[in-house]
């Protein structure tokens, strides 16, 4: 087996990118293509069946560790993870009672939509407002991560794990008024 085939690596390591919270997304895609080029069932398909069980789980390993990386909510957790700090997001929330209120009238907001003749420009308004504040708060964790100000990337988890439920809300909604 090559020996880039090592699950015990990390997973910027794997793909040998800077541990760091901004990630090449293109570099990202390709050292994806060629750790699955290298990895694939056919090279495989001669070995023996202890080295072809190590390359599926080695290939599940390199899926795993490219969906974490790729998404910026769990490459946040990772990053976390690798300074041990220890992160529980569904115990732990935010004491940002003005974010919480606001949190809790877009989601009234949201459920209240459903009834509208109109609803589009509004879910549209909605979305926008979402994906901006995900914005603020991904570049705020980005900053508390550079800063080594761990509870801070906490605090901005936590808040960053309620947005994207909201924003998770707003595309099932979507789907279930324009996708019919």
């Amino acid at each position: 087996m090559s020996p880039v085939l090592d699950i015990s690596q990390n997973h910027f390591s794997l793909f040998a990118l800077p541990i760091q919270f901004a990630v090449d997304q293109q570099a990202l895609s390709q050292r994806y293509r060629e750790l699955q080029k290298e990895i694939h069932p056919d090279r495989f398909a001669g070995k023996g069946e202890r080295e072809q069980r190590l390359a599926a789980q080695f290939a599940a390993y390199v899926n795993e560790a490219y969906q974490g990386l790729k998404s910026p909510l769990t490459r946040a957790e990772y990053l976390l993870k690798l300074a041990d700090v220890p992160v529980d997001p569904q115990n732990e929330t935010t004491n940002d009672v003005e974010f919480l209120m606001e949190q809790m009238e877009l989601r009234e907001a949201l459920a209240s939509l459903r009834a509208h003749s109109n609803p589009e420009p509004e879910l549209d308004a909605m979305s926008q407002q979402v994906e901006q504040t995900l914005q603020v708060l991904l570049d705020k964790f980005e900053h508390k991560y550079t800063a080594k100000d761990f509870e801070g990337c906490k605090t901005c988890l936590s808040k960053l794990h309620f947005v994207s439920k909201l924003r998770h809300e707003i595309e099932q909604l979507e789907a279930q008024l324009f996708d019919d």
